[in-house]
């Protein structure tokens, strides 16, 4: 039974497009880092609060909150900027990349 599950396994890691393959071990090592993030979350939180007093905790887990949905909603600054540059170059519009 395990050693059926161990080639099913495999097979799926290993078979296919190297593309495939590559994504699949990329979502998988994501997984994993995501499932590890919680752990290390769970530690640094009493482990913060021994180092600083409740009311600067408190800031703290404000700021790192509003940086953290930041992130996790993305708000497109990078990418937007990114495109406008590329655009400007296509067009060789040269003045409108220092504004």
């Amino acid at each position: 039974m395990i050693q059926y599950a161990k080639k099913i396994i495999q097979r799926f890691f290993k078979e296919g497009h190297e593309r495939s393959v590559n994504i699949r071990k990329n979502v998988l090592f994501s997984v994993l880092l995501k499932g590890a993030s919680i752990p290390v979350t769970l530690l640094l939180v009493p482990m913060t609060i021994n180092y600083i007093n409740p009311v600067q905790f408190g800031i703290w887990l404000t700021i790192s909150s509003v940086i953290g949905w930041m992130n996790f909603f993305d708000i497109g600054m990078g990418l937007g900027l990114r495109n406008k540059l590329a655009h400007s170059l296509a067009l060789n519009e040269y003045a409108n990349i220092n504004k």
